[in-house]
């Protein structure tokens, strides 16, 4: 199996591993040189293939997806050509990913799917059940403007975004709140429910329903990556702690 293979050629003494520890940088220095072993071999050389893998990442991925997907503290890349080999690194990671876990991929879509959703949604809530219901009324009775509501009385942050969230995973928002948009229509203001001492009006925006394109192939593969790399990391730490 390639786990014993690659945790047998991560070269670390026990002085390196304890400073590391010492200043929280193990568990990045470990992945990243999982990741370098496992694709080392299929670093290209010339710089023009370099460029045109890079040509190849930039015409898949915007920036934003790439911060995302990059997965690094970029406040460490001093460089253009660092944040470049880190980009190649990553691309060849996904492709071993991809290639390796290709049937864990479609198993992990099936069984998550809906957790893979994107949902756009307006909140507003408050601690103060009366408030809720005052301002419950503003908005299905007078219908004044939910956007403009959030922003006067939401005590949470996205009054600054005027209680507009999203698009975000279907799995991220609290299971009560998740359950009353996936039960809502659209643009519907839904009646103020309680959540861990808060009072919550919300409306649902949009769902955009999870399809299995190469963007969420490349983020599951990583997922599965991730929890690869957790596995050596464990038989890599055990050798330390004998």
């Amino acid at each position: 199996m390639f786990e014993n293979s690659i945790s047998k050629k991560v070269n670390i003494n026990i002085d390196e591993y304890n400073k590391l520890s010492e200043i929280n940088l193990l568990e990045l220095f470990l992945k990243e040189l999982i990741i370098l072993e496992t694709i080392k071999e299929s670093i290209p050389q010339s710089s023009k293939d370099k460029e045109l893998l890079i040509k190849s990442w930039f015409k898949k991925f915007d920036k934003k997806i790439t911060n995302e997907l990059i997965d690094f503290p970029l406040k460490e890349i001093s460089n253009e050509q660092d944040f470049f080999n880190l980009l190649i690194r990553k691309s060849l990671w996904i492709e071993w990913c991809k290639e390796n876990f290709s049937n864990e991929i479609s198993i992990e879509f099936n069984e998550k799917k809906s957790s893979y959703d994107l949902i756009t949604y307006q909140l507003l809530r408050t601690k103060n059940k009366n408030l809720s219901n005052e301002l419950y009324f503003k908005l299905t009775e007078d219908e004044e403007s939910f956007e403009d509501l959030s922003f006067q009385f939401s005590e949470g942050s996205e009054r600054f975004s005027k209680g507009i969230i999203g698009p975000v995973r279907a799995n991220l928002p609290h299971p009560k709140l998740l359950d009353c948009l996936k039960n809502s229509v659209i643009e519907k203001v839904n009646p103020p429910i309680e959540i861990d001492g808060w009072w919550i009006i919300c409306k649902l925006k949009h769902i955009e329903y999870a399809k299995l394109d190469d963007l969420l192939k490349t983020k599951i593969s990583l997922e599965l990556g991730n929890k690869y790399i957790d596995s050596l990391k464990k038989e890599i730490c055990k050798k330390f702690s004998n």
